[in-house]
């Protein structure tokens, strides 16, 4: 695990975008993430095709990234989640309300608080909730 963690930390180029998805309809919280440059490398390979924006073989820019989440009313300390490259859910973390507060909202939520990271962090509401 620290060689990978290191290695896509060390090696990918650009920086990750983390975007923090609340879903007060289902009383979830999605975790995704996306490089915020994309880089082309290579060519073309049999079988594959090339980009919407002309490079080739978008090399999977996924990095491991720790979310540490604190929900303030202390009904529950503070948790440490792992962003990944999950294939069930497409690269999502799906974290139920439930988990992080006892009263299903997201008003008394803190990410990273007193943490260092390298990545941003844009937390959005989806529409129609």
């Amino acid at each position: 695990m620290a060689a990978n963690f290191l290695n896509s930390w060390l090696h990918l180029p650009s920086l990750p975008i983390v975007f923090v998805d609340l879903d007060n309809l289902n009383n979830l919280i999605l975790i995704s993430q996306k490089p915020k440059i994309i880089y082309y490398y290579g060519e073309e390979e049999e079988g594959e095709e090339l980009g919407e924006e002309g490079g080739v073989n978008k090399k999977q820019q996924v990095w491991p990234i720790p979310i540490w989440i604190e929900c303030l009313e202390g009904t529950f300390p503070e948790q440490l989640f792992w962003l990944n490259d999950n294939k069930e859910n497409n690269g999502i973390l799906i974290i139920p309300l439930n988990i992080l507060t006892k009263t299903n909202s997201t008003t008394s939520l803190a990410f990273n608080r007193n943490r260092p990271v390298y990545y941003q962090l844009n937390i959005r509401k989806i529409k129609g909730n």
